[in-house]
């Protein structure tokens, strides 16, 4: 039996979160999908196990470290004045400052796009909501 190897050619994937769709002007978050490296040294952070050897899994930082590495822009989004705010960067990556202004649900649903994407190239339609999963 063959092995089917996927050639993954996009680089960028454009998410509209789910609350912003059929806004005129909704929030775009363009990213890059993980490679399967990235992937490995953020999954390897997510469980811990404590002096005590009891076991933690990091899900909150595993899906904020995803975000930050993932995100390259986002677009659309305003303050309370109307005025569009502009992702800051730190090398490269959005600076810890403007992510703290990102509502948590945000960057949950944004993240799990992101993994799911990044697993999954192929299907990437169905995540991104641009169809219809078959029912």
């Amino acid at each position: 039996m063959a092995i089917k190897v996927i050639k993954q050619e996009k680089k960028e994937f454009t998410y509209i979160p789910v609350e912003e769709r059929g806004k005129e002007n909704p929030v775009k978050v363009i990213f890059k999908p993980l490679t399967k490296a990235e992937r490995a040294a953020l999954e390897d952070k997510l469980i811990r196990i404590n002096p005590d050897q009891t076991i933690t899994v990091a899900n909150a930082t595993y899906i904020l470290e995803v975000f930050k590495t993932a995100v390259i822009d986002i677009q659309g989004l305003i303050d309370e004045n109307g005025n569009e705010i502009k992702p800051k960067k730190e090398h490269g990556v959005l600076s810890q400052e403007f992510i703290e202004m990102l509502p948590d649900d945000f960057i949950q649903e944004v993240g799990n796009v992101i993994i799911a994407v990044s697993k999954d190239p192929q299907n990437a339609d169905i995540y991104l909501g641009n169809v219809e999963e078959a029912k």
